[in-house]
């Protein structure tokens, strides 16, 4: 290692998320499926979540939701009861919220029984990328 620069580099995982008109979803949608339908293989796309507008774009990931992404990423709350006094927010709606970023595949669960049954709210992403078509 020269002047403290770490040689090695780090893997950061990312989440592309898109913001485009329903026609222009389906129109890549049906060329994968038309490679697809001539027997080939489609080339690998990088993880994505699209949103018709930028309207539901801020109604889903609201600076709430965001906080919650970021608490969990960084600071690893052992249970959704621990997430909710960290950001100092009711468990009831850190509950729903995390059940809707879970359904959009941003948060996953697991589920630890030890002494009782906790909910272990995990992020593995280290980015979100936003595209917006114009």
């Amino acid at each position: 290692m020269r002047s403290g620069v770490n040689c090695m580099a780090m893997r950061v995982k990312h989440l592309n998320l898109k913001v485009e008109p329903k026609g222009k979803f389906f129109d890549r949608v049906g060329k994968k499926l038309a490679v697809i339908d001539r027997g080939q293989i489609p080339k690998k796309e990088e993880e994505s979540l699209s949103f018709e507008s930028l309207e539901a774009f801020r109604k889903i990931l609201t600076p709430k939701r965001m906080e919650l992404l970021r608490t969990i990423r960084h600071e690893r709350p052992s249970s959704i009861y621990e997430l909710a006094k960290m950001v100092r927010r009711d468990i009831k709606n850190v509950r729903e919220d995390i059940s809707m970023l879970k359904d959009l595949g941003l948060v996953e669960l697991k589920t630890d029984r030890r002494i009782r049954t906790v909910v272990i709210p995990r992020v593995n992403y280290d980015e979100l990328k936003v595209a917006i078509a114009i």
